[in-house]
């Protein structure tokens, strides 16, 4: 049990006058189909498929031609489940004897109760000559198997929360344009705000098989990035720029910036208290012979909440730990 004045804060359900529902303890629910149209608009946008072994000179998957239906995320006592229904349709192009051929690749039903499973689709071509057919059919033998793939990672993106996930930003209540007396005269008669506290730190040292211009190159290389975190990505090495990873939830401003041995940042998520930042130290050595880079982290001034009331600490340090370090020894080779 615990004593007197120190109960568990995952316990505790506070009165907020904002309407802020602290740590997601309350039930709520957030209509999530406006996300999906865009989250499935951006997977879907241009995506080349080789249909060559089927007749067609190229194949292309267009966008979301539609998106009907319904997806929400409710929350209850810092739990989230996902719900979703949906129809969705994806344009294609073919390119079948110098001709152009156009159809639609059609999900009747994509649902949370089959999130495990292959989405079922299907082609139809929007004419019925000979070259449509041979389109239709390449695009059931091979624009499927993509499709199916860029599916299953809407499915997962939704399951870890869409637009709530960890680190991304939840709309705040919009405050009333015209506070009530009562509630000028309280805030006027409240002292001013406590400077910030220091904040947290984060230390790391991971080892690499590979040259530390590998692990340097792979943090300014967008394509890498893209690959290893599965989200878009935004890189620069001039100083005093601002790189953007994690489709924008993650914002780092480079301070100082030494080829191959340091990188020095101010880093934050965006769902951090406006102005706050941290601040990030990378350094890369080879102590023990070439091929073997020791890469130390060093993150100051990490804060204890993001604006919204969840932990700040541990999501940093899983995400270093699991969406960079593991992923970079996995899909990038560079260790055991």
């Amino acid at each position: 049990m615990a004593k007197l004045g120190e109960a568990d804060e995952r316990w505790i359900v506070e009165d907020r006058q904002d309407g802020t529902n602290v740590r997601g303890w309350h039930w709520s629910e957030k209509d999530l189909l406006p996300w999906s149209q865009d989250k499935l608009g951006e997977l879907f946008e241009n995506v080349s498929v080789d249909a060559s072994a089927h007749g067609c000179e190229s194949l292309t998957l267009r966008g979301v031609a539609s998106c009907t239906g319904e997806a929400y995320l409710n929350t209850r006592k810092g739990k989230r489940i996902p719900g979703y229904e949906l129809d969705v349709k994806v344009s294609y192009e073919a390119i079948v004897k110098g001709n152009k051929v156009t159809g639609k690749l059609h999900c009747p039903y994509l649902a949370d109760e089959n999130a495990d499973d292959d989405a079922e689709l299907k082609a139809l071509p929007d004419g019925s000559g000979d070259d449509d057919e041979v389109a239709r059919t390449a695009t059931n033998k091979a624009g499927i198997p993509v499709a199916q793939k860029l599916f299953a990672q809407f499915v997962k993106d939704f399951a870890d929360g869409g637009p709530f996930a960890d680190g991304a930003v939840a709309p705040k209540k919009a405050p009333s344009s015209a506070p009530s007396a009562d509630a000028a005269k309280s805030a006027a008669s409240k002292p001013p705000p406590e400077p910030a506290r220091k904040g947290r730190t984060v230390k790391m040292t991971e080892k690499f098989y590979c040259r530390p211009n590998d692990i340097y190159n792979t943090f300014f290389d967008e394509g890498r990035v893209q690959t290893f975190t599965q989200s878009r990505a935004e890189l620069t090495r001039e100083v005093g720029a601002t790189c953007r990873m994690f489709d924008g939830q993650v914002e780092a401003v480079n301070e100082e910036i030494v080829e191959n041995k340091l990188i020095r940042q101010r880093w934050r998520f965006v769902n951090w208290e406006d102005g706050c930042w941290s601040d990030l130290r990378i350094e890369l050595s080879e102590p023990d012979g070439p091929g073997n880079t020791v890469m130390r982290l060093t993150q100051t001034g990490i804060p204890e909440e993001d604006r919204y009331g969840n932990n700040v600490v541990d999501v940093v340090e899983q995400g270093w730990n699991e969406r960079y370090w593991k992923r970079m020894r996995q899909i990038m080779g560079f260790g055991a």
